[in-house]
Protein backbone atom coordinates (compact mmCIF):
# COMPACT_ATOMS: atom_id res chain seq x y z
CA UNK A 1 0.00 0.00 0.00
CA UNK A 2 2.79 2.45 0.95
CA UNK A 3 4.59 1.61 -2.31
CA UNK A 4 1.49 2.43 -4.32
CA UNK A 5 0.96 5.72 -2.48
CA UNK A 6 4.62 6.63 -3.04
CA UNK A 7 4.35 5.86 -6.76
CA UNK A 8 1.16 7.86 -7.16
CA UNK A 9 2.54 10.91 -5.32
CA UNK A 10 5.95 10.78 -7.02
CA UNK A 11 4.41 10.31 -10.48
CA UNK A 12 2.01 13.20 -9.88
CA UNK A 13 4.80 15.53 -8.69
CA UNK A 14 7.10 14.57 -11.55
CA UNK A 15 4.32 15.10 -14.08
CA UNK A 16 3.58 18.52 -12.59
CA UNK A 17 7.30 19.37 -12.74
CA UNK A 18 7.64 18.34 -16.39
CA UNK A 19 4.46 20.12 -17.43
CA UNK A 20 5.49 23.36 -15.68
CA UNK A 21 8.94 23.02 -17.24
CA UNK A 22 7.32 22.53 -20.65
CA UNK A 23 5.05 25.56 -20.23
CA UNK A 24 7.77 27.89 -18.91
CA UNK A 25 10.32 26.94 -21.56
CA UNK A 26 7.53 27.17 -24.12
CA UNK A 27 7.26 30.89 -23.25
CA UNK A 28 10.90 31.20 -24.35
CA UNK A 29 9.74 30.45 -27.91
CA UNK A 30 7.61 33.58 -27.86
CA UNK A 31 10.51 35.64 -26.52
CA UNK A 32 12.90 34.16 -29.11
CA UNK A 33 10.36 34.92 -31.83
CA UNK A 34 10.25 38.52 -30.58
CA UNK A 35 13.91 38.87 -31.59
CA UNK A 36 12.88 38.81 -35.26
CA UNK A 37 10.34 41.58 -34.71
CA UNK A 38 12.73 43.75 -32.64
CA UNK A 39 15.53 43.27 -35.18
CA UNK A 40 13.23 44.27 -38.05
CA UNK A 41 11.94 47.24 -36.03
CA UNK A 42 15.52 48.35 -35.31
CA UNK A 43 16.36 48.16 -39.00
CA UNK A 44 13.34 50.30 -39.90
CA UNK A 45 14.24 52.87 -37.24
CA UNK A 46 17.76 53.09 -38.71
CA UNK A 47 16.27 53.70 -42.16
CA UNK A 48 14.18 56.55 -40.74
CA UNK A 49 17.23 58.06 -39.03
CA UNK A 50 19.17 57.90 -42.31
CA UNK A 51 16.34 59.61 -44.15
CA UNK A 52 16.33 62.36 -41.50
CA UNK A 53 20.15 62.58 -41.68
CA UNK A 54 20.23 61.88 -37.96
CA UNK A 55 23.34 59.71 -37.63
CA UNK A 56 24.00 60.27 -33.91
CA UNK A 57 20.82 58.82 -32.41
CA UNK A 58 20.52 55.10 -31.61
CA UNK A 59 17.32 53.11 -32.25
CA UNK A 60 15.23 52.60 -29.06
CA UNK A 61 14.36 49.02 -29.99
CA UNK A 62 18.06 48.00 -29.88
CA UNK A 63 18.10 48.12 -26.07
CA UNK A 64 14.82 46.15 -25.97
CA UNK A 65 16.42 43.54 -28.22
CA UNK A 66 19.41 43.20 -25.89
CA UNK A 67 17.21 42.92 -22.77
CA UNK A 68 15.05 40.33 -24.51
CA UNK A 69 18.13 38.22 -25.34
CA UNK A 70 19.30 38.12 -21.72
CA UNK A 71 15.78 37.41 -20.50
CA UNK A 72 15.73 34.32 -22.75
CA UNK A 73 19.10 33.16 -21.42
CA UNK A 74 18.82 33.89 -17.68
CA UNK A 75 15.08 33.68 -17.19
CA UNK A 76 13.01 36.07 -15.14
CA UNK A 77 9.58 37.61 -14.82
CA UNK A 78 7.94 39.73 -17.52
CA UNK A 79 4.61 41.04 -16.26
CA UNK A 80 2.69 37.97 -15.06
CA UNK A 81 4.83 35.56 -17.09
CA UNK A 82 7.72 33.63 -15.55
CA UNK A 83 10.54 32.33 -17.73
CA UNK A 84 12.94 29.49 -16.89
CA UNK A 85 16.64 29.95 -17.64
CA UNK A 86 17.52 28.47 -21.00
CA UNK A 87 18.56 24.77 -20.70
CA UNK A 88 22.28 24.09 -21.07
CA UNK A 89 21.80 22.10 -24.28
CA UNK A 90 20.32 25.24 -25.94
CA UNK A 91 23.01 27.66 -24.75
CA UNK A 92 25.18 27.20 -27.86
CA UNK A 93 22.33 28.38 -30.11
CA UNK A 94 21.73 31.41 -27.90
CA UNK A 95 25.48 32.20 -28.09
CA UNK A 96 25.19 32.34 -31.89
CA UNK A 97 22.25 34.75 -31.61
CA UNK A 98 24.16 36.94 -29.19
CA UNK A 99 27.26 36.87 -31.41
CA UNK A 100 25.15 38.11 -34.34
CA UNK A 101 23.57 40.74 -32.08
CA UNK A 102 27.02 42.08 -31.08
CA UNK A 103 27.95 42.44 -34.77
CA UNK A 104 24.60 44.12 -35.46
CA UNK A 105 25.12 46.55 -32.55
CA UNK A 106 28.70 47.40 -33.63
CA UNK A 107 27.48 48.07 -37.15
CA UNK A 108 24.83 50.44 -35.79
CA UNK A 109 27.39 52.14 -33.50
CA UNK A 110 29.48 53.04 -36.56
CA UNK A 111 26.61 54.99 -38.10
CA UNK A 112 27.82 58.34 -36.67
CA UNK A 113 31.08 57.98 -38.59
CA UNK A 114 29.52 57.06 -41.92
CA UNK A 115 30.28 59.30 -44.91
CA UNK A 116 26.94 60.35 -46.46
CA UNK A 117 28.34 59.38 -49.83
CA UNK A 118 28.88 55.81 -48.59
CA UNK A 119 25.48 55.50 -46.90
CA UNK A 120 24.43 52.80 -49.34
CA UNK A 121 27.32 50.54 -48.21
CA UNK A 122 26.32 51.13 -44.60
CA UNK A 123 22.75 50.10 -45.38
CA UNK A 124 24.05 46.91 -46.97
CA UNK A 125 26.03 46.11 -43.77
CA UNK A 126 22.93 46.79 -41.66
CA UNK A 127 20.82 44.49 -43.88
CA UNK A 128 23.41 41.70 -43.74
CA UNK A 129 23.95 41.85 -39.97
CA UNK A 130 20.20 42.10 -39.27
CA UNK A 131 19.48 39.18 -41.63
CA UNK A 132 22.10 37.05 -39.84
CA UNK A 133 20.59 37.97 -36.48
CA UNK A 134 17.08 37.10 -37.69
CA UNK A 135 18.27 33.74 -39.09
CA UNK A 136 20.10 32.80 -35.88
CA UNK A 137 17.03 33.87 -33.85
CA UNK A 138 14.77 31.74 -36.05
CA UNK A 139 17.18 28.83 -35.57
CA UNK A 140 16.97 29.32 -31.78
CA UNK A 141 13.17 29.22 -32.02
CA UNK A 142 13.42 25.97 -33.99
CA UNK A 143 15.84 24.39 -31.45
CA UNK A 144 13.65 25.38 -28.50
CA UNK A 145 10.65 23.90 -30.32
CA UNK A 146 12.52 20.62 -30.89
CA UNK A 147 13.61 20.56 -27.26
CA UNK A 148 10.00 20.96 -26.14
CA UNK A 149 8.89 18.21 -28.53
CA UNK A 150 11.50 15.96 -26.97
CA UNK A 151 10.34 16.96 -23.47
CA UNK A 152 6.72 16.36 -24.44
CA UNK A 153 7.57 12.92 -25.84
CA UNK A 154 9.42 12.10 -22.61
CA UNK A 155 6.38 13.23 -20.63
CA UNK A 156 4.08 10.94 -22.61
CA UNK A 157 6.47 8.00 -22.23
CA UNK A 158 6.76 8.65 -18.51
CA UNK A 159 2.99 8.72 -18.14
CA UNK A 160 2.73 5.41 -19.99
CA UNK A 161 5.44 3.86 -17.78
CA UNK A 162 3.82 5.17 -14.60
CA UNK A 163 0.45 3.89 -15.77
CA UNK A 164 2.01 0.48 -16.41
CA UNK A 165 3.78 0.49 -13.01
CA UNK A 166 0.64 1.56 -11.18
CA UNK A 167 -1.34 -1.15 -12.96
CA UNK A 168 1.34 -3.69 -12.05
CA UNK A 169 1.28 -2.56 -8.41
CA UNK A 170 -2.52 -2.88 -8.40
CA UNK A 171 -2.31 -6.41 -9.79
CA UNK A 172 0.42 -7.28 -7.28
CA UNK A 173 -1.65 -5.91 -4.41
CA UNK A 174 -4.69 -7.89 -5.52
CA UNK A 175 -2.54 -11.02 -5.78
CA UNK A 176 -1.03 -10.44 -2.31
CA UNK A 177 -4.47 -9.83 -0.81
CA UNK A 178 -5.70 -13.02 -2.47
CA UNK A 179 -2.73 -14.97 -1.04
CA UNK A 180 -3.27 -13.55 2.44
CA UNK A 181 -7.00 -14.26 2.40
CA UNK A 182 -6.43 -17.70 0.90
CA UNK A 183 -3.77 -18.49 3.49
CA UNK A 184 -6.02 -17.29 6.30
CA UNK A 185 -8.85 -19.43 4.94
CA UNK A 186 -6.57 -22.47 4.68
CA UNK A 187 -5.24 -21.91 8.20
CA UNK A 188 -8.78 -21.55 9.52
CA UNK A 189 -9.90 -24.75 7.79
CA UNK A 190 -6.78 -26.54 9.03
CA UNK A 191 -7.31 -25.37 12.62
CA UNK A 192 -10.97 -26.37 12.50
CA UNK A 193 -9.98 -29.77 11.10
CA UNK A 194 -7.34 -30.30 13.79
CA UNK A 195 -9.78 -29.21 16.48
CA UNK A 196 -12.29 -31.75 15.19
CA UNK A 197 -9.60 -34.43 15.06
CA UNK A 198 -8.62 -33.54 18.61
CA UNK A 199 -12.14 -33.71 20.02
CA UNK A 200 -13.30 -36.82 18.20
CA UNK A 201 -9.90 -38.54 18.22
CA UNK A 202 -9.31 -38.17 21.95
CA UNK A 203 -12.72 -39.69 22.75
CA UNK A 204 -12.42 -42.58 20.30
CA UNK A 205 -8.79 -43.33 21.09
CA UNK A 206 -9.40 -43.31 24.84
CA UNK A 207 -12.21 -45.89 24.55
CA UNK A 208 -10.25 -47.88 21.98
CA UNK A 209 -7.21 -48.12 24.23
CA UNK A 210 -9.36 -49.41 27.09
CA UNK A 211 -10.69 -52.16 24.82
CA UNK A 212 -7.17 -52.98 23.60
CA UNK A 213 -5.98 -53.28 27.19
CA UNK A 214 -8.71 -55.82 27.90
CA UNK A 215 -7.86 -57.79 24.73
CA UNK A 216 -4.15 -57.68 25.51
CA UNK A 217 -4.74 -58.92 29.07
CA UNK A 218 -6.97 -61.75 27.91
CA UNK A 219 -4.46 -62.86 25.26
CA UNK A 220 -1.63 -62.83 27.81
CA UNK A 221 -3.64 -65.07 30.13
CA UNK A 222 -4.38 -67.53 27.30
CA UNK A 223 -0.68 -67.63 26.35
CA UNK A 224 0.27 -68.67 29.90
CA UNK A 225 -1.77 -71.86 29.61
CA UNK A 226 0.59 -74.70 28.63
CA UNK A 227 -1.88 -76.39 26.34
CA UNK A 228 -2.07 -73.28 24.21
CA UNK A 229 1.65 -72.64 24.23
CA UNK A 230 2.45 -76.07 22.80
CA UNK A 231 0.16 -75.54 19.85
CA UNK A 232 2.20 -73.93 16.99
CA UNK A 233 -0.90 -72.79 15.20
CA UNK A 234 -2.14 -70.97 18.28
CA UNK A 235 1.32 -69.45 18.83
CA UNK A 236 1.18 -68.03 15.33
CA UNK A 237 -2.28 -66.61 15.92
CA UNK A 238 -1.25 -65.09 19.24
CA UNK A 239 1.67 -63.39 17.49
CA UNK A 240 -0.65 -61.90 14.89
CA UNK A 241 -2.94 -60.62 17.64
CA UNK A 242 0.04 -59.11 19.50
CA UNK A 243 1.34 -57.39 16.36
CA UNK A 244 -2.08 -55.94 15.58
CA UNK A 245 -2.55 -54.72 19.15
CA UNK A 246 0.90 -53.11 19.14
CA UNK A 247 0.17 -51.38 15.83
CA UNK A 248 -3.15 -50.07 17.12
CA UNK A 249 -1.48 -48.87 20.32
CA UNK A 250 1.16 -47.09 18.25
CA UNK A 251 -1.44 -45.34 16.09
CA UNK A 252 -3.63 -44.36 19.03
CA UNK A 253 -0.57 -43.05 20.89
CA UNK A 254 0.19 -40.74 17.97
CA UNK A 255 -3.29 -39.24 18.11
CA UNK A 256 -3.28 -38.88 21.89
CA UNK A 257 0.20 -37.34 21.93
CA UNK A 258 -0.84 -34.75 19.36
CA UNK A 259 -4.24 -33.86 20.85
CA UNK A 260 -3.08 -33.82 24.45
CA UNK A 261 -1.58 -30.43 25.37
CA UNK A 262 -0.08 -30.37 28.88
CA UNK A 263 2.50 -28.33 30.70
CA UNK A 264 6.09 -29.50 30.95
CA UNK A 265 7.14 -31.32 34.12
CA UNK A 266 10.89 -31.08 34.02
CA UNK A 267 13.20 -33.34 35.99
CA UNK A 268 16.83 -34.38 35.83
CA UNK A 269 17.62 -37.79 34.35
CA UNK A 270 20.23 -39.65 32.32
CA UNK A 271 19.48 -39.57 28.60
CA UNK A 272 20.26 -43.28 28.14
CA UNK A 273 17.23 -44.08 30.32
CA UNK A 274 14.71 -42.85 27.76
CA UNK A 275 16.60 -44.54 24.90
CA UNK A 276 16.51 -47.89 26.71
CA UNK A 277 12.88 -47.51 27.74
CA UNK A 278 11.89 -46.69 24.15
CA UNK A 279 13.77 -49.76 22.85
CA UNK A 280 12.01 -51.95 25.44
CA UNK A 281 8.61 -50.84 24.14
CA UNK A 282 9.39 -51.57 20.48
CA UNK A 283 9.61 -54.94 18.76
CA UNK A 284 12.96 -54.88 16.96
CA UNK A 285 13.61 -57.38 14.13
CA UNK A 286 16.54 -59.70 14.82
CA UNK A 287 18.60 -58.47 11.86
CA UNK A 288 18.44 -54.79 12.76
CA UNK A 289 21.57 -53.64 14.59
CA UNK A 290 21.16 -50.82 17.10
CA UNK A 291 24.29 -48.75 17.80
CA UNK A 292 23.83 -46.76 20.99
CA UNK A 293 25.53 -43.40 21.68
CA UNK A 294 29.04 -43.61 23.11
CA UNK A 295 28.30 -40.58 25.33
CA UNK A 296 25.72 -40.10 28.04
CA UNK A 297 24.66 -36.94 29.85
CA UNK A 298 22.35 -35.82 32.60
CA UNK A 299 19.68 -33.54 31.16
CA UNK A 300 16.75 -31.58 32.53
CA UNK A 301 13.52 -31.99 30.56
CA UNK A 302 10.04 -33.51 30.63
CA UNK A 303 11.04 -37.17 30.72
CA UNK A 304 7.75 -38.61 29.45
CA UNK A 305 7.40 -36.17 26.56
CA UNK A 306 11.03 -36.47 25.51
CA UNK A 307 10.73 -40.26 25.54
CA UNK A 308 7.74 -39.87 23.19
CA UNK A 309 10.06 -38.05 20.76
CA UNK A 310 12.84 -40.66 21.00
CA UNK A 311 10.31 -43.51 20.70
CA UNK A 312 8.84 -41.98 17.51
CA UNK A 313 12.25 -41.47 15.92
CA UNK A 314 13.39 -45.06 16.65
CA UNK A 315 10.07 -46.48 15.43
CA UNK A 316 10.30 -44.43 12.20
CA UNK A 317 13.84 -45.69 11.59
CA UNK A 318 12.77 -49.31 12.06
CA UNK A 319 9.82 -48.80 9.67
CA UNK A 320 12.19 -47.23 7.10
CA UNK A 321 14.71 -50.10 7.33
CA UNK A 322 12.31 -53.04 7.26
CA UNK A 323 13.80 -56.35 8.42
CA UNK A 324 17.54 -55.76 8.07
CA UNK A 325 19.82 -52.78 8.58
CA UNK A 326 21.53 -50.51 11.08
CA UNK A 327 20.36 -47.69 13.33
CA UNK A 328 23.09 -45.42 14.65
CA UNK A 329 22.50 -43.02 17.54
CA UNK A 330 24.77 -40.17 18.61
CA UNK A 331 24.64 -37.84 21.56
CA UNK A 332 26.85 -34.78 22.02
CA UNK A 333 26.66 -31.31 23.47
CA UNK A 334 27.72 -27.80 22.58
CA UNK A 335 27.50 -24.52 24.44
CA UNK A 336 23.71 -24.30 24.41
CA UNK A 337 22.26 -27.71 23.51
CA UNK A 338 22.40 -31.47 23.93
CA UNK A 339 22.23 -32.84 20.38
CA UNK A 340 20.75 -36.30 19.78
CA UNK A 341 20.73 -37.73 16.25
CA UNK A 342 19.50 -41.02 14.85
CA UNK A 343 20.61 -42.33 11.44
CA UNK A 344 19.12 -45.33 9.65
CA UNK A 345 20.38 -47.38 6.73
CA UNK A 346 16.95 -47.65 5.14
CA UNK A 347 16.13 -46.48 1.64
CA UNK A 348 15.33 -42.78 1.51
CA UNK A 349 11.60 -42.49 1.13
CA UNK A 350 10.18 -39.75 -1.05
CA UNK A 351 9.60 -37.03 1.53
CA UNK A 352 8.93 -33.33 1.42
CA UNK A 353 11.31 -31.94 4.04
CA UNK A 354 9.33 -28.71 4.32
CA UNK A 355 6.13 -30.65 5.18
CA UNK A 356 7.43 -33.66 7.08
CA UNK A 357 6.62 -32.09 10.47
CA UNK A 358 3.21 -30.84 9.27
CA UNK A 359 0.19 -32.59 10.88
CA UNK A 360 -1.41 -35.31 8.71
CA UNK A 361 1.56 -35.46 6.31
CA UNK A 362 2.96 -39.00 6.09
CA UNK A 363 4.93 -41.18 3.67
CA UNK A 364 3.89 -44.43 5.39
CA UNK A 365 0.84 -46.48 4.53
CA UNK A 366 -1.37 -46.65 7.58
CA UNK A 367 0.43 -43.78 9.29
CA UNK A 368 -1.47 -40.98 11.02
CA UNK A 369 0.90 -38.17 10.05
CA UNK A 370 0.80 -36.94 13.65
CA UNK A 371 3.90 -38.58 15.14
CA UNK A 372 6.54 -36.17 13.84
CA UNK A 373 4.14 -33.23 14.30
CA UNK A 374 3.93 -34.18 17.98
CA UNK A 375 7.74 -34.41 18.14
CA UNK A 376 8.07 -30.92 16.68
CA UNK A 377 5.59 -29.46 19.14
CA UNK A 378 7.28 -31.14 22.11
CA UNK A 379 10.70 -29.85 21.07
CA UNK A 380 9.36 -26.32 20.56
CA UNK A 381 7.69 -26.55 23.97
CA UNK A 382 11.15 -27.28 25.42
CA UNK A 383 12.65 -24.33 23.50
CA UNK A 384 14.52 -26.76 21.25
CA UNK A 385 14.26 -27.92 17.66
CA UNK A 386 13.97 -31.01 15.47
CA UNK A 387 15.46 -31.27 11.97
CA UNK A 388 15.78 -33.86 9.22
CA UNK A 389 18.29 -34.44 6.43
CA UNK A 390 18.48 -37.12 3.75
CA UNK A 391 21.09 -39.36 2.09
CA UNK A 392 21.18 -40.96 4.64
CA UNK A 393 18.09 -40.05 6.64
CA UNK A 394 19.13 -38.32 9.87
CA UNK A 395 16.73 -36.92 12.44
CA UNK A 396 18.30 -34.56 14.97
CA UNK A 397 16.84 -33.02 18.11
CA UNK A 398 18.31 -30.06 20.00
CA UNK A 399 17.55 -30.03 23.72
CA UNK A 400 18.41 -26.83 25.62
CA UNK A 401 20.99 -27.41 28.33
CA UNK A 402 19.27 -24.97 30.66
Amino acid sequence: MSLQIFLIISSFLFNVYLESEWLEIGESINRAGLNRFLTSETRLQIQNLIIKNNFDEKPQSLEKLKNNLFLIKDGGIMGNISLKPLPIELQQYWNKVYHDYVIFEKTISGMSNVDPENISNFQILIDESSTNLIESSDNLVFKITMFLEKLHTMLIKLQIVLLFVNTLVHILMIYLIFLILNKDAEEKIKLERFATIGKIGSIIVHDLRNSLTVIKGSVDILKIQKTDVDDKFKKNQFKKIDDSINKMKYLTSDILDYTRVTELHKEEFVFSEIIQKSLDEITIPNEIIIKLPSNDYKITADKIKLQTVVFNLIKNSIDAIGDKGTITMNLKKNFGFFIFSITDSGKNSVMNQSKIFTPLYTTKQGGTGLGLASCKRIMEQHGGEITVSTHPTIFTIFIPRK
